[in-house]
């Protein structure tokens, strides 16, 4: 069995607010393929938010719901986006992107 992969934590501009709780930051499980089924992997690849919803209840810790989801700042919005994007790449297109 793959080890799992994570993403770096992703600090929320703005904090998930779930009754008395604040959720500050999130990270997210490398998707497997169950991950993103129902999912047009086209428009993922194009971080359609309506795709990206679709993944990251399934893949967020701790895991947001999509109401959650829907109601975050548009700048975690694309944070969280992209790092899911990275998670879709190979290991060869990784090697190509720029380090920082």
């Amino acid at each position: 069995m793959a080890e799992i992969t994570y993403s770096k934590p992703l600090t929320l501009d703005e904090p998930i607010v779930r009754g008395e709780t604040k959720i500050e930051s999130l990270r997210l499980r490398k998707p497997d393929t169950g991950a993103l089924r129902g999912t047009k992997l086209g428009l993922l690849g194009q971080m359609d938010v309506d795709q990206v919803r679709m993944v990251i209840p399934r893949i967020s810790e701790p895991m947001i719901t999509a109401a959650e989801f829907d109601a975050l700042d548009p700048a975690d919005t694309m944070q969280i986006a992209d790092a899911l994007f990275d998670f879709l790449l190979t290991k060869a297109q990784r090697a190509l992107l720029p380090t920082t």
